[in-house]
């Protein structure tokens, strides 16, 4: 079994590993940063310190998400928070329902997803954080 942290994305259902996740917070405008890469929206002040914030509808070639709302996962081991549409739950996945990204997923997004996972009848795309972030 496998936990992992979901969250949403206009209509899709996302996931990291639990373990990648350190904590979920409200999602606050960041500040932008010149010549930032692709995706990088900005920084935020997270208790002190500075935290890049990555949009990764941008990063999955879709429309960036709206500058308002939201929530923002913040990832262990890194100063980066991944922008998001809404919080999921923590789940438990079995490791047997896992597959590769399906044939139907194209362009950035099937390099940046590194499966799937069939919960209670709803697909879940397991993001890669390492690709996510380079």
């Amino acid at each position: 079994m496998k936990r992992l942290c979901t969250f949403r994305l206009g209509g899709m259902i996302l996931a990291l590993p639990s373990e990648e996740v350190r904590e979920v917070i409200r999602y606050d405008a960041p500040t932008p940063v010149p010549l930032a890469p692709d995706g990088v929206v900005g920084l935020i002040n997270l208790r002190g310190e500075f935290a890049t914030v990555v949009d990764v509808a941008r990063r999955l070639g879709r429309e960036p998400a709206p500058p308002a709302g939201g929530i923002g996962l913040v990832l262990r081991g890194a100063r980066v928070t991944l922008r998001a549409d809404g919080a999921g739950d923590v789940v438990e996945a079995d490791d047997a329902s896992f597959e590769p990204p399906p044939e139907t997923l194209k362009g950035t997004a099937r390099d940046l997803v590194a499966g799937t996972y069939k919960i209670a009848d709803i697909l879940v795309l397991l993001l890669d954080s390492g690709r996510i972030l380079s």
